[in-house]
């Protein structure tokens, strides 16, 4: 792990290449081999070691470029885990060690992504890659929406925009609000 100051650096510099919206960053969370706690060796995310350099499970962050807000996240231990693992840094602790003084519980980050999609702000996220991640993003309902003749949700579309925009499509993927959402002929695709 780096000093702060490294994390801080590099989400200044990907706010200032994105330009405006949300940036959305899914850390991973532990995988069972055959039951819960029986887990692999966890890795977490490289996007999201690389710029909040948090190596823990079941955290997520976002950037708010707009309101110049950075949150991790995550949800506290519970007792059993406590007396599993013994005492643990919380999570207010884990984000000031990157230079992230917000943090909430994971059960907020849908309700802050839906609300900024029906103010009509953009969210950028990069593809999803494991299952749980997907269903992070479903329950975010506004992300998705199902159009009549549409047999499932489908992703909305990216937005048409200035340089900035298609600069940053490199970096993340862009869905605009849901006005601007449409299905593709033949196109079953999540």
């Amino acid at each position: 792990m780096f000093n702060k100051e490294t994390y801080i650096q590099r989400r200044n510099r990907l706010k200032k290449e994105i330009g405006k919206g949300i940036l959305l960053f899914l850390g991973n969370n532990e995988s069972g081999m055959n039951y819960a706690d029986n887990t692999y060796h966890f890795r977490q995310d490289s996007t999201f070691l690389y710029f909040f350099g948090s190596d823990y499970a079941g955290l997520s962050a976002l950037i708010d470029i707009d309101e110049d807000r950075e949150i991790i996240f995550g949800d506290e231990l519970t007792i059993d885990d406590i007396v599993w693992m013994g005492t643990q840094p919380t999570i207010r602790e884990k984000s000031a060690s990157v230079g992230i003084t917000a943090t909430a519980p994971t059960a907020q980050l849908s309700d802050y992504l839906n609300k900024a999609v029906q103010q009509g702000r953009r969210i950028h996220y990069l593809p999803p890659y494991r299952g749980e991640h997907q269903v992070t993003l479903l329950r975010c309902r506004s992300l998705y929406r199902t159009d009549p003749g549409c047999s499932r949700p489908t992703k909305l579309q990216i937005g048409r925009g200035d340089q900035g925009d298609r600069r940053s499509s490199k970096y993340l993927r862009r869905y605009a609000h849901p006005g601007d959402a449409t299905c593709p002929a033949g196109d079953e695709r999540m």
